[in-house]
């Protein structure tokens, strides 16, 4: 009977005494009432949602907005279990005929043979009245039996318990919409979100529904609500037979933004295009219908769209009238579109060899053609708001003074799955390459740092951005502007994922070099290789680390006295010789890597 949801639990029965129960603690694990040293929460019992809170709770309810003078009617049921033979349960529906409540009528009500009680409180709102309806269990949670002490009794649960209230002879109202000459600015935008879906009752204790057709409210221990997927791949402005698409479409195109042969002209010319339409949106916002009295809110918005507005159009001067901005943007389109590219080939070899039942990654002995020239480039396409993003901070990544934006922090809000991470990473290439262009080699060294909150989405980034890391490093091959020091990735979490340092005369835990021992003597080396947190190549998808006991050139990842190295050992592969990739603390503060993913 270890219900997770839907469960009023009898009164008394809080974690500790579900938890003295499991460990058959006895008297000691649930306190008296009059305890009042007791660790458990003893909310005053004249309130009937005071436990609507607690981990085991005893009651539930809803509050919702009516127009005044209207009445209710509650439906409630629930279901007990009680205990025959054999420990087995039997269930037993607890039914109640609806009970219509009128207006300002706050009489408490005994419900299934007077094991819950029903409650209703009415207040007035401005006109209107705000009620909230609880049900709470009344039955006693815990016995005391003279040889085991206190036990829960689970026969004095409520389960499945359901409650709803249909509102008659009166209206529904939305719940919590505020008057926008009563709150700020800021407070408005937030109002204007969801101005067009408010909210109609607030849960205590669970989640609650409504249903406006049928002027229902109800509470919903698992609610379900039907999401749309965000349209963000086309722009327009306005909606219906005046809708106005973008038409410039080439902007977007990866395989345009890298070509030199682009720029000057062209590319500045379709970035204009691109603010011209954000800047129609903008106006845009004067038709908007709004109610009365968000006239400040709009203005707001208007300030700060204008003010996105203005950075975008100082980014696109920079690239017209500055070479080693212009460079920079190209190449960093360009190493992402690399990336892409490699990451499109590697999942390609993925999914035909999954079809055909062949191990991943790629073992070292099998011929891997790395070459991706024959997929289309034309398909990749960053969304507008990752294009919008790039152009918003390059000019204050040139001067934060001249821009005023110092005290700002530009932050994607986007959907998983949207495009953030490649958005971020658009903006680490182009500012590794200027800092490059800009400065020689004073730009080498550590440029970017970011950080996550746990440990596993940071190893997951580490290996999204190895694959930039290549498409950056061969570009450098290829461009002597770029200078001698590779692009280089360091992953810096902690000895609780990675190695902090090299050998053990540094440390009393596992250090690389025990690590690596470990690793080439293994029957299962993957296995054994986890906190090295990379498995494959992430250029080709050659395995760096074999899945049985192989010789030791069939590994990617070495390790001795001198320090560690990766190398993919694909011999086609132009990282071959060495992958600019670091996992060891003390390899990272010898030689800062250029791009360092931290927790």
């Amino acid at each position: 009977l270890r219900y997770m949801l839907g469960v009023l639990f009898g009164k008394g029965v809080t974690q500790s005494a579900l938890a003295s129960e499991n460990e058959n603690l006895g008297d000691d694990a649930e306190p008296d009432d009059e305890d009042t040293g007791s660790k458990d929460f003893t909310p005053e019992r004249d309130n009937p949602l005071s436990l609507a809170n607690e981990d085991l709770p005893s009651s539930v309810g809803v509050s919702f907005l009516i127009s005044k003078g209207a009445s209710i009617k509650i439906n409630c049921s629930a279901a007990q279990y009680l205990e025959g033979k054999k420990r087995e349960w039997k269930r037993y529906p607890l039914e109640e005929k609806p009970i219509t409540i009128k207006a300002e009528d706050t009489k408490e009500r005994k419900l299934f043979e007077e094991k819950a009680e029903l409650a209703c409180t009415w207040r007035k709102v401005e006109g209107k009245h705000l009620v909230t309806v609880s049900l709470r269990n009344l039955q006693e949670g815990i016995t005391i039996k003279p040889k085991s002490g206190k036990k829960i009794d689970w026969s004095m649960n409520l389960y499945q318990v359901a409650m709803s209230c249909t509102v008659v002879n009166g209206r529904l109202l939305p719940y919590g919409v505020k008057d926008p000459s009563k709150i700020s600015i800021e407070e408005q935008i937030q109002e204007l979100q969801f101005l067009e879906a408010p909210p109609y009752a607030v849960g205590h204790g669970a989640s609650c529904n409504w249903n406006l057709k049928e002027k229902t409210v109800s509470i919903d221990y698992i609610p379900e609500e039907f999401v749309y997927r965000p349209t963000y791949d086309n722009l327009i402005i306005g909606s219906g037979n005046k809708e106005v698409p973008f038409e410039n479409q080439d902007v977007f195109r990866l395989s345009f933004l890298s070509d030199d042969n682009n720029y000057p002209g062209m590319v500045p010319t379709a970035l204009r295009d691109l603010c011209d339409f954000y800047e129609g949106w903008i106006g845009s916002f004067e038709d908007a219908n709004l109610p009365s009295g968000y006239e400040g809110a709009r203005e707001k918005l208007k300030e700060r769209a204008n003010h996105a507005l203005d950075r975008m159009r100082s980014s696109i001067d920079l690239i017209e009238s500055d070479g080693i901005a212009k460079t920079s943007f190209q190449l960093a389109n360009k190493a992402m579109l690399r990336q892409m590219l490699q990451g499109e080939l590697s999942e390609t070899k993925r999914r035909d060899r999954e079809n055909r039942n062949e191990p991943w990654p790629i073992p070292y002995d099998e011929e891997n053609n790395p070459d991706s020239t024959g997929i289309p480039k034309d398909k990749f396409k960053w969304r507008p708001f990752q294009l919008a993003f790039i152009l918003l901070v390059m000019s204050s990544l040139e001067d934060d003074d001249a821009t005023g934006t110092q005290d700002l922090v530009d932050l994607i809000w986007f959907t998983t799955g949207g495009g953030k991470t490649e958005a971020y990473l658009l903006v680490a290439a182009y500012e590794m390459i200027r800092r490059r262009l800009a400065w020689g080699e004073k730009g080498f060294g550590t440029s970017i740092i970011t950080r996550y909150t746990y440990r596993f989405l940071t190893a997951d980034q580490f290996n999204r951005t190895a694959k930039l890391i290549c498409a950056l490093d061969i570009l450098r091959r290829e461009n002597v502007s770029l200078g001698i020091e590779p692009f280089s990735l360091g992953l810096w979490v902690g000895d609780g994922v990675t190695p902090n340092h090299l050998n053990s005369s540094s440390t009393k835990t596992l250090c690389a070099l025990e690590m690596y021992r470990q690793m080439i003597q293994s029957s299962e080396p993957r296995k054994d290789s986890a906190r090295f947190q990379i498995t494959e190549c992430p250029h080709c998808s050659t395995a760096l680390i074999p899945a049985t006991s192989a010789p030791k050139d069939a590994f990617g990842i070495h390790v001795n006295e001198g320090g560690m190295t990766v190398a993919c050992p694909n011999e086609v592969c132009p990282f071959h010789e060495s992958l600019p990739l670091s996992m060891v603390d003390d390899e990272m503060y010898k030689a800062p890597p250029t791009f360092i993913v931290a927790k």
